[in-house]
């Protein structure tokens, strides 16, 4: 196991106030995604007609309990009211790298710290493989146009790109090469070539990580406000959260909340859900809209985003 070239012991803003949380399942405006035209790009003939979205694209952001989270005006004021808000959502330990593989793993499969760690264990992309579904990892600052770059090159860090620490990705060249600089993303909208799942990760400043909550809502907002208004992506589930909570002490799943908003494929605009769900809650969704079955007893038992 090679030992990570960054450390960070940072951590910022209190525990979340409890007594705080939001009403649940309170609606107020339909969602206006509905009015946008039907997506310009080719769709996988694997989709199910019973599927309520034909992409997906996760967005992780670092280190930041649900209560300042929801207080920060662009995400509380302006970006939650587009779509719906998880209330009762939490991440599954601390610290970092432990999150992103138990969402696209299942488990945290061995995984405990953010000391680099090679992976050998079946994760999502074996699924979409399976189900003939696209997919791909786009990474800020990524120091190669694609491929699996197996080191740290800051401001891009190897424990935020999980299928850079998968073995059976790490050995494929195929696989690899879905592993892009995330500067690619434009280039695929403009050709409408958009994988089915997408799975973006921010630079370590632009995640918030290394400045603060004010500066990774700054950037959101410039990142995600023109992507929603695309019809490119009105069949597309944007899923918008952070790895882990604030308060490191918040080892569990029942205390680790973080802040999470659903946006776009219909998803009623201006409205909360108070359903408990963690991590294993994005593969449980995207398990049962595409019908390609769980990972593990934890997605299994997850509960999916309602989003209807």
């Amino acid at each position: 196991m090679k030992v990570r070239r960054h450390v960070s012991s940072k951590r910022r803003g209190q525990p979340c106030d409890y007594s705080k949380h939001l009403n649940d399942h309170v609606v107020s405006v339909p969602s206006m995604f509905n009015l946008l035209v039907p997506s310009l790009f080719a769709l996988s003939s694997a989709l199910p007609a019973t599927s309520s979205f034909n992409n997906i694209f996760t967005i992780v952001l670092e280190n930041e309990s649900f209560q300042p989270t929801f207080n920060q005006p662009y995400f509380g004021k302006v970006l939650a009211p587009k779509g719906r808000l998880l209330t009762n959502y939490h991440g599954v330990t601390h610290p970092s790298q432990p999150n992103y593989i138990a969402m696209t793993s299942g488990s945290t499969s061995g995984v405990f710290l953010d000391f680099t760690a090679d992976v050998d264990k079946t994760n999502v992309v074996d699924k979409l493989e399976a189900a003939q579904l696209t997919w791909k990892s786009y990474q800020e600052s990524y120091p190669v146009a694609s491929g699996c770059f197996k080191g740290d090159a800051a401001p891009y860090y190897r424990k935020h790109n999980p299928f850079a620490s998968y073995v059976n990705i790490q050995s494929n060249p195929a696989r690899c090469q879905n592993i892009v600089n995330a500067n690619q993303l434009q280039a695929d909208i403009a050709a409408g070539t958009l994988p089915n799942y997408m799975f973006y990760t921010p630079n370590i400043n632009n995640d918030g990580h290394d400045t603060d909550l004010d500066y990774a809502a700054n950037w959101l907002q410039g990142f995600i406000e023109p992507l929603l208004t695309n019809p490119v992506f009105s069949k597309t589930l944007f899923v918008v959260t952070f790895d882990e909570s604030a308060n490191f002490l918040d080892i569990d799943t029942v205390h680790n909340q973080i802040y999470t908003v659903l946006l776009g494929a219909g998803v009623p605009a201006g409205t909360q859900d108070n359903t408990y769900y963690n991590h294993y809650s994005i593969l449980k969704t995207l398990e049962t809209n595409w019908g390609i079955g769980s990972l593990t007893s934890n997605d299994a038992g997850a509960n999916p985003f309602n989003l209807h």
